[in-house]
């Protein structure tokens, strides 16, 4: 094994260990609950914020370098980036969880200046690349940055008004979609043209980047709209915003069902990722539909809120567990065998783990005794997940005589 690859791996290791960081904390937040006002955002931001955001930052310069087979960027500056981004995410969630407002502004600020920083790499790096026909690819990255960016500042201005009033429920909802639809999802859809076939072992069908460039005007112009519209408290803006965003999907959902005829899904990575696209659309849809027949921004505001468990265990969840059964070994590496026998590790129960966690988003869904159900499967698959994961990649670091040292 040369140096190369062991220096990737465990710098792997090492960024997304934080990102198990945060989903240890948020599960135990769920587990253990604190009995503060700010209890269930806290949980929702270990997850999104935290957990989200970090492997976000960490594979979209991955898939960059990868895709447009540019040199690998310096890893000192990578890490300070996760550094100066994993201060911002803790000085934000303390601020709101103490609702100190200065604190709340400043890791906000920050937040934005190191998710700008990110993108100008990714920028940088796109402009030294030796293939440019995944590009598309990496346009999709700045756009999910653009809708963080644009998020952020509606949730500080909602942090700061009181529960209930008209100004903090429109900013509340335009921070949600920014952030779960543009941020996390668009980012996500992005990755899915050269992900999906590659999970799948089959060929890319043809049209793929072409259709990458219909469908990101839709989403992004879409998602801005919608989020302009609930901002402003006009619905009609905001659905008309929803439905171009619908568009968007549709059209990355053409490559993607194209794709699945050639080869169906067959194991744990592949089926996560059907059915987090599948709770995706069911999302869209769901939320099209509540702008239009639900009155009141307030009885609004209070559907979303029940219906944000139920995206981040359906969509987010299954995004984190299809994504990284595959992934993680991958970059642990050791040849085609190693790398099966990694993937066959954390495919342990897999069948009874996707039921569990689809059947959670379902009864939180639903409400009521059974919601506290669904998280607690939300609670126990995650666990599980995350000790597999360190299992396969203590397993794999002893078999070929790695460490995991601070600096490489």
């Amino acid at each position: 094994m040369t140096l190369l690859n062991n220096s990737r791996r465990s710098w792997h290791v090492r960024a997304n260990a934080v990102c198990f960081g945060y989903a240890v904390l948020g599960i135990f937040a769920m587990a253990f609950p604190a009995g503060f006002e700010y209890h269930r955002w806290l949980v929702v931001h270990l997850f999104l914020l935290g957990a989200v955001t970090n492997c976000i930052v960490t594979w979209t310069e991955h898939f960059t370098v990868t895709l447009l087979r540019v040199p690998q960027p310096s890893r000192k500056s990578s890490a300070w980036r996760l550094i100066a981004l994993n201060v911002a995410i803790i000085i934000s969630l303390i601020g709101v969880a103490a609702g100190d407002g200065t604190l709340v502004v400043v890791g906000a600020s920050s937040l934005i200046i190191v998710i700008a920083a990110h993108s100008y790499n990714l920028f940088r790096l796109s402009k030294k690349a030796l293939q440019n026909r995944f590009a598309g690819t990496v346009r999709f990255y700045f756009a999910g940055a653009i809708c963080l960016v644009i998020g952020i500042p509606f949730g500080v201005i909602a942090s700061f008004q009181k529960d209930g009033s008209p100004l903090r429920d429109s900013m509340h909802v335009a921070h949600l979609h920014a952030n779960l639809l543009g941020w996390i999802a668009i980012t996500v859809l992005g990755t899915f043209f050269t992900l999906w076939p590659t999970i799948l072992r089959t060929k890319m069908v043809d049209g793929v980047m072409r259709d990458a460039g219909i469908a990101l005007p839709f989403l992004l112009i879409g998602i801005g709209t919608a989020s302009l519209g609930l901002s402003l408290k006009t619905r009609q803006i905001a659905i008309v915003g929803m439905c171009l965003y619908a568009i968007g999907i549709g059209v990355v959902s053409l490559p993607f069902i194209r794709t699945w005829r050639q080869k169906a899904p067959h194991d744990l990575p592949t089926y996560a990722i059907s059915f987090c696209a599948m709770w995706l659309v069911i999302g869209v849809v769901s939320d099209i539909v509540a702008m239009a027949v639900i009155g009141p921004l307030s009885d609004y505001v209070k559907w979303l809120d029940r219906f944000v468990p139920v995206f981040l265990i359906g969509f987010v969840a299954q995004l984190l567990l299809g994504a990284l059964s595959f992934l993680v070994p991958v970059i642990l590496g050791g040849g085609p065998a190693a790398v099966r026998k990694h993937i066959a590790s954390l495919s342990i129960l897999w069948k009874t783990r996707l039921i569990a966690l689809n059947l959670g988003a379902l009864f939180v869904a639903l409400g009521g005794s059974l919601a506290t159900t669904g998280l607690a499967l939300l609670a126990f698959t995650l666990a599980l997940f995350v000790g597999l994961v360190v299992w396969a990649v203590r397993s794999g670091f002893r078999a070929n005589g790695v460490r995991v040292g601070i600096v490489d």
